[in-house]
């Protein structure tokens, strides 16, 4: 019997800290999975998803079938937390407004942006042309589960559950306070 927050390793090998991480990990393993679609360990697209995981901390995930995601501009983010302050005290604030998104959160420290995990919805759906949203046909890299801190591609939000997601509504809202903020000082 393993214990719930004993270290577990998957089959393809990367340290993961918990049996929830392992279930989540798995959950995005499937990422290329149609819905419905049945799954067993032998999925060359598993496979490949735990070594890059093993190798690297992040794979390369295809987005609009378990998830999609919003590409959002640190700048943006920044402003939404409505960072003037220290940066000890701004890495609270954003953590905080990203927290305020209900679900996962992945930072890519080398193209300063913030990806948010939402549910899979027609492109058409998101309102903001500047902000782009990653659907059918958009890749990822998303990082393991206990990658939380830079160097590189990291969980800010990390998932807590498997099909953990941002509410498609809350991050609308937050791209607007940030647009909103950034109109008040500049051009954006």
């Amino acid at each position: 019997m393993t214990h719930a927050n004993a270290p577990l390793r998957s089959q393809a090998g990367p340290l993961m800290r918990t049996a929830a991480d392992t279930t989540i990990s798995d959950w995005f393993a499937r990422a290329d999975l149609p819905p419905g679609a049945e799954f067993d360990d032998s999925h060359p697209g598993a496979a490949q998803t735990f070594r890059e995981w093993s190798e690297r901390r992040v794979a390369l995930l295809l987005c609009g079938r378990r998830f999609s995601a919003v590409r959002l501009p640190a700048r943006l983010v920044h402003a939404a937390a409505c960072t003037d302050v220290s940066d000890t005290d701004m890495t609270a604030a954003v953590t905080a407004t990203l927290g305020m998104l209900g679900g996962p959160v992945i930072c890519d420290a080398f193209s300063t942006h913030y990806y948010a995990l939402v549910p899979c919805v027609p492109k058409r759906v998101w309102p903001h042309k500047r902000v782009s949203f990653l659907g059918t046909e958009s890749c990822l890299g998303v990082p393991r589960t206990d990658v939380l801190t830079p160097p590189g591609t990291y969980w800010a939000v990390p998932p807590h559950t498997t099909g953990d997601l941002c509410a498609l509504s809350a991050v609308i809202g937050m791209v607007d306070l940030g647009r909103h903020c950034l109109d008040q000082v500049s051009e954006w």
